[in-house]
């Protein structure tokens, strides 16, 4: 049985109409699904990296002066606040989160010196992994009442629950 276009009737070129819209009908829902999947997720990438740009502005240096004393360093850096409003309740440590000073206040353009001892362990090569190339561990509430974690040159990683550390003065509380 031989089926020729030109013997189909109305019937027929109806039925592949409809079965051809419904199925660019669902290809286009799919297309649009992901468009909106994709906005949302840029979203709240837009979301987060405003959330961020203070935190990003907290910059941690550590010094050439780094002297051992046993089995401790000690090692100097300095913090500085680059961005346009104060933060709080500034947690500085080593890599180990050992954490070792706190400052309430940081204002805008303020710069402190930071000295702490630290433990660096030794690689199994035997060299030591020296903190000014990884940085110091700065813990801190911005502005806006969000907690922020940035070691050395790192992006910020929010903190959602954070405990202060034992030992230290109580921080500021937003």
């Amino acid at each position: 049985m031989e089926v020729s276009l030109s013997s189909w009737g109305t019937d027929q070129w109806s039925a592949l109409g409809s079965m051809l819209g419904g199925l660019f009908t669902g290809l286009a829902l799919v297309i649009s699904l992901a468009l909106i999947v994709r906005e949302a997720r840029a979203r709240r990438e837009d979301k987060y990296d405003e959330q961020a740009r203070q935190a990003r502005l907290i910059i941690s240096a550590v010094g050439p002066e780094t002297t051992e004393d046993g089995d401790k360093w000690d090692i100097h850096g300095a913090l500085k606040n680059y961005s346009d409003a104060p933060v709080f309740n500034v947690y500085v440590g080593d890599r180990s989160n050992r954490f070792q000073r706190l400052y309430l206040r940081l204002e805008p353009a303020e710069e402190k010196d930071i000295h702490i001892k630290a433990t660096i362990a030794k690689a199994p090569d035997g060299t030591r992994e020296m903190l000014r190339k990884t940085g110091f561990d700065v813990t801190f509430l911005d502005a806006a009442g969000r907690y922020w974690r940035r070691v050395g040159p790192a992006a910020p990683a929010r903190i959602k629950d954070f405990e202060p550390p034992r030992g230290l003065l109580p921080g500021y509380e937003p």
